[in-house]
């Protein structure tokens, strides 16, 4: 069953508008017909990707440069009305597309407001009532799309895309 993503995420676009649950459905039947186990980033791997070695706002320095991606105020041709094909701005140095805009995240965690120092849980809190999503999306303002901006969505309520990690181990039952 495709997800009601009012039709925004077909093609070459990226899936959107889905809720926590149906992205669980879809990661639950994707590990049992691949083999490998699928599930979504933690919110410390998804930003370790998008930065991409750099510590700058975006992978490309702390600027927005218009074209660069798809948001708001990012001057693309979908700028603040839709999001663009995949792959259609240029991939970090990672070889990772789109982490910038186009499509916010959902991310495995918990929300919580960051507290510094060494007694933070990179894992995140164990429960909580909003998950993180990071990544910001095509009406989202330049700021928003940064890699270390962050929001929190209600999983019953929220809807936003995904991007899933393989995990390199065999799901049980399966070759």
């Amino acid at each position: 069953k495709k997800p009601f993503d009012r039709d925004w995420g077909r093609g070459r676009r990226p899936v959107h508008t889905v809720t926590l649950a149906e992205i669980e459905g879809y990661l639950a039947w994707l590990s049992a017909k691949t083999g490998h186990r699928y599930r979504l980033p933690s919110e410390e791997e998804w930003e370790y990707a998008a930065r991409a070695g750099t510590t700058t706002d975006y992978w490309f320095g702390n600027v927005m440069i218009a074209g660069e991606v798809n948001c708001r105020d990012c001057a693309t041709e979908w700028s603040n009305i839709q999001s663009a094909p995949v792959g259609t701005f240029k991939p970090n140095p990672w070889g990772i597309y789109d982490m910038h805009g186009n499509a916010a995240e959902w991310t495995a965690d918990w929300f919580a407001e960051y507290q510094a120092g060494p007694q933070r849980n990179p894992e995140g809190p164990a429960e909580g009532s909003e998950k993180v999503v990071r990544g910001g999306n095509w009406n989202a303002d330049a700021i928003s799309v940064r890699s270390g901006h962050r929001q929190a969505l209600q999983p019953e309520f929220g809807r936003a895309g995904f991007r899933v990690v393989m995990e390199r181990v065999a799901v049980a039952g399966t070759p």
